[in-house]
């Protein structure tokens, strides 16, 4: 796997780029490539090698990558769309180490919900988005229900895309909500 990393702040944060995507072609990745960087975070922007789903070895190889160019004060993670599934998975197989995860346009079939209340969580998705379905409005609605510390901003529409979620301005973006969880 193909590992770019920016900055040398004290948080790691991780981010998973979409499906037939490259790293730097979308949200953090591409605000990366274009010079972005925050004093407060080593960003990671993994390339998946097949541009599809975020395997539980990817995830681990992801994980094990991240803590050996440690340490850091937290471990973050965020994607969209497929990344966004990859980061609910990582949560769900790497239970008790990411601090926050944000999921923007991301589904799951998840079920027991009590077993993912560690990380701080927030969802950005479209109020009818195709691709994502209910499956988010029932992740959302699960884990507020089992406890978690879980915010939801929800878009008019239905379309499948990034929007503003990583804008560094929007007052119910990534960057803004993660300013509040450290």
């Amino acid at each position: 796997m193909d590992f770019h990393k920016f900055g040398v702040g004290p948080h790691a944060l991780v981010w998973l780029h979409g499906l037939n995507s490259t790293w730097d072609h979308e949200g953090i990745g591409k605000q990366c490539k274009n010079g972005f960087t925050d004093a407060r975070f080593t960003i990671f922007c993994p390339q998946n090698p097949d541009q599809k789903d975020w395997s539980k070895n990817e995830l681990a190889a992801i994980k094990a990558y991240v803590i050996a160019q440690g340490p850091f004060t937290t471990y973050n993670i965020t994607g969209h769309s497929q990344g966004g599934i990859g980061t609910i998975s990582a949560i769900n197989f790497h239970k008790n180490f990411w601090h926050t995860a944000g999921i923007s346009s991301g589904k799951t079939g998840l079920k027991n919900y009590t077993q993912l209340l560690y990380p701080k969580i927030k969802i950005w998705h479209h109020q009818h988005d195709p691709r994502v379905g209910d499956s988010i409005f029932k992740f959302y609605t699960g884990m507020l229900a089992a406890g978690a510390d879980i915010q939801e901003h929800i878009y008019p529409g239905s379309v499948h895309s990034i929007e503003d979620v990583y804008s560094l301005t929007a007052s119910y973006g990534y960057w803004q909500w993660i300013n509040t969880k450290l």
